[in-house]
């Protein structure tokens, strides 16, 4: 019952109003029940009144001779109608006739008797009590009338009702419910208002649900557009990012890679897909990654994490093809959120430490120049402490200008390979040594040496480049004169020990060549 009330207006309506018309009717028919019972005791006593007018005369004349016989006679007669159950007749307080002893109380009826010769003087009463039942039956004829005529006109209401329901709303709303069911939105198509409809609440309701349903059509088609050039778009960047060398790649503040193109699985595991798994990873762990590249990664995370502002840094990564170094640049996205793109820097990290070297380098021996002897100093100078030693042996060769001369410049130049290797075979790891133009070569020696040893590598070095050098058919002598200097880390500058050392190399030129001299302090 409850499901089909939910469903059918007119019956709703139906019993809706009812429910108002029978509490109304409830409330109508206590206030006349209550009416009809005032009335039909005010009908009752006057009618009671009437008959005791029509026998008054007798009345007064059988009391005023105290006739107990007419009495009784009148008695009787009044007792045999049906309005009245008993009658007493009193002559003073003589019973003349009747009931005895009649209750006096609200219903019953005294009625003063006077002489009939002295209309002011009482003579006798009469004592009337009423049927009650037939006053019952009266009443209860009225109450039902009232109650057939109520129920008529609430079935009445009823019906008119549920038809006025079901034929002005119910049908047309069913109608219009059936045509939404049909519509075709997509075409433009509209509801038809009902024709008895058009210019009331259907109507107006028709209207309405027209209009939403243009607006409706309007913004389908907008929202179509915007998603076929959304997916457009799309499938654009998903083909760049699927071909882009740049490993794009969106990370979270718990290490978890949760998108990323292609080329980042590439750059960081050596391939695009991953053998282990069929199917795709929902996030990539950045403790997956190998291990430098996880490590370093982790400690960009948390810089991004802390500066809140754009990171970069290269990463070594060790893949099965040999050490590639990898460019990542972290962008913070929102909170705990961060962008980041990777590219393979490996070649130009190649190619300007290439460029490093070359502009470091001799390339006629393969040892330091001047400006990476330099450098060389700068380095030793930043990785030892203050009051640290260090220690320079410049070397210039005796006789090669004239070897040179005799021999050639190819020949010049392959004693001048030989005498750097010779070198080199004299010093241990982490010394250096640099060819400074000419035939002029340095040495460094850094941290505490004793000057034993600074001693003892000189004169090897001299030994080493006095034997001879074998170039094609010949073999050429050259010599050796070296000079050595000592300083402590900020008490003396790089160049300015240097100097002291080409001091010293000339004092042994002078000397006598092919030895070594020390810088005084």
């Amino acid at each position: 019952m409850l499901p089909r009330l939910r469903r059918n207006i007119a019956l709703r309506t139906t019993l809706t109003i009812i429910a108002v018309v029978s509490a109304v009717g409830l409330g109508v028919i206590s206030v006349a029940g209550k009416v009809l019972s005032e009335r039909a005791q005010a009908q009752y006593q006057q009618s009671i009144t009437d008959l005791l007018t029509t026998v008054d005369n007798t009345l007064r004349l059988a009391v005023f001779l105290e006739d107990a016989i007419l009495a009784e006679e009148v008695a009787r007669g009044l007792a045999g109608n049906a309005l009245i159950d008993k009658v007493a007749i009193y002559a003073g307080d003589t019973l003349l006739a009747g009931a005895p002893k009649i209750a006096s109380d609200s219903t019953s009826r005294v009625s003063l008797l006077h002489s009939p010769f002295d209309s002011a003087d009482p003579v006798g009463r009469v004592v009337v009590l009423p049927d009650h039942e037939a006053m019952a039956v009266l009443l209860y004829g009225q109450l039902r009338f009232a109650g057939v005529l109520f129920l008529s006109l609430l079935a009445a209401t009823a019906v008119s009702a549920a038809l006025a329901v079901l034929f002005l709303v119910v049908h047309p709303i069913a109608r219009i419910s059936s045509r939404l069911h049909r519509l075709n939105i997509e075409t433009g198509e509209q509801v038809p208002a009902p024709a008895s409809h058009r210019e009331d609440e259907l109507g107006r309701l028709v209207d309405d649900i027209n209009r939403i349903l243009n607006r409706l059509v309007d913004r389908l088609g907008r929202e179509r557009s915007e998603r076929n050039l959304r997916e457009r778009e799309e499938r654009r960047l998903r083909a760049i990012l699927n071909n882009a060398q740049s490993g794009i790649f969106q990370l979270d503040i718990g290490g978890h890679v949760v998108s990323w193109s292609p080329a980042f699985v590439r750059l960081f595991q050596g391939s695009s897909t991953r053998d282990d798994e069929k199917a795709e990873p929902a996030s990539i762990l950045l403790s997956e990654l190998p291990r430098d590249a996880a490590t370093a990664m982790l400690s960009l995370l948390n810089r991004v994490s802390d500066e809140q502002r754009e990171v970069h840094g290269e990463i070594p990564v060790e893949l099965a093809t040999g050490l590639r170094w990898i460019s990542v640049t972290l962008t913070p996205l929102s909170p705990g959120q961060y962008q980041g793109i990777a590219n393979d820097v490996t070649e130009q990290r190649q190619a300007q430490q290439a460029a490093e070297t070359l502009a470091l380098t001799d390339p006629l021996t393969g040892c330091l120049n001047r400006l990476g002897f330099n450098q060389a100093l700068e380095q030793q100078a930043a990785q030892h402490a203050e009051g640290d030693w260090q220690h320079v042996l410049m070397l210039d060769l005796d006789l090669f200008k004239a070897a040179n001369d005799q021999y050639g410049h190819d020949a010049g130049d392959e004693v001048l390979r030989a005498v750097a290797r010779r070198i080199q075979r004299q010093l241990k790891s982490g010394d250096c040594v640099a060819r400074l133009g000419g035939d002029e070569f340095a040495v460094l020696l850094p941290g505490e040496v004793s000057s034993e040893r600074l001693t003892a590598v000189a004169g090897h070095i001299i030994e080493a480049v006095n034997r001879p050098i074998a170039v094609g058919e010949h073999r050429i002598h050259v010599g050796a004169s070296i000079g050595i200097a000592s300083g402590r880390l900020g008490t003396v500058s790089g160049a300015a020990l240097l100097k002291h050392a080409d001091e010293a190399m000339y004092r042994a030129k002078r000397e006598g060549r092919n030895r070594y001299c020390v810088a005084e302090n």
